[in-house]
């Protein structure tokens, strides 16, 4: 549980990083319309679509060379 909360959380650290500060748009994963409905904002609806996506995290956090699945091993 405490790794999916560290994930999702910064799935919202990096929202507002995406635009310099200047707002909280969504990073542009894929998310459905199923789930955007039930939390009811897009922003929630992506961080907790992909909280346990880790290496596309590790890979959005710190580059394409850290895209493995298993690149945050303390999850």
């Amino acid at each position: 549980m405490p790794c999916l909360l560290i994930s999702n959380e910064f799935i919202h650290l990096l929202q507002p990083l995406q635009d310099d500060l200047k707002g909280v748009d969504p990073l542009g994963w894929l998310v459905s319309a199923e789930a955007v409905s039930g939390f009811g904002l897009l922003q929630e609806a992506e961080a907790y679509t992909h909280q346990n996506k880790t290496g596309r995290l590790a890979q959005r956090l710190f580059g394409a060379e850290s895209s493995h699945e298993n690149c945050l091993s303390f999850c």
